[in-house]
């Protein structure tokens, strides 16, 4: 009989360690675990991830970002006033740490995702050659881990609404234009 109980508190105790416990501040702990270049700034988003009405907190340096936008992340949920790091939920439902967040700055949004039923946040990659388009990705949140979500491919545009042509209706995109919550900068 005590080895069941004992096996409980190992499980428990070992699944507890698995994330960063209680941190109070997540820029400060983003600052103290990952080292980023001279001149870096912090970049912040502010969000409800799970539409809980906790703010999550999204954090990157600003060397991560890429030239199409895409920038890697690390995310901080809101776990009653404190936070913890999320890992990544691998395809085969396990976690990894090492698994990163990438969205693209420019075309994001939190919501509703329609094509999943759930809330996160959609975003898009675009590539080119011959599947010219838009591959939605989404980020949503399962429990104390996120996971990235092949959504869809579209053909989406993000600029002004161009004049159709005769018999055609013009697609609106899905991103609102500058997106909302705005990404905050901040200097280390």
């Amino acid at each position: 009989m005590k080895a069941k109980y004992c096996l409980v508190v190992v499980i428990f105790l070992g699944s507890r360690l698995m994330y960063s416990q209680d941190i109070v501040d997540p820029v400060a702990d983003f600052s103290a675990k990952y080292e980023g270049k001279s001149g870096d700034k912090i970049y912040r988003l502010v969000c409800d991830l799970e539409n809980n009405g906790k703010p999550d907190i999204f954090l990157a340096y600003s060397s991560s970002l890429e030239s199409d936008g895409d920038c890697g992340w690390v995310l901080y949920l809101n776990r009653n006033g404190k936070y913890i790091t999320a890992p990544g939920l691998t395809e085969h439902g396990g976690t990894d740490s090492t698994l990163g967040i990438t969205f693209n700055i420019k075309r994001y949004k939190i919501g509703n995702i329609a094509e999943l039923d759930k809330w996160g946040l959609l975003t898009s990659e675009t590539s080119t050659g011959v599947n010219n388009g838009t591959q939605l990705k989404a980020i949503i949140v399962e429990g104390n881990t996120f996971k990235m979500v092949d959504v869809g491919s579209y053909q989406l545009y993000t600029g002004p609404t161009p004049t159709p042509s005769p018999g055609s209706t013009p697609v609106p995109s899905r991103f609102p234009n500058p997106p909302v919550p705005a990404i905050e900068e901040l200097n280390p």
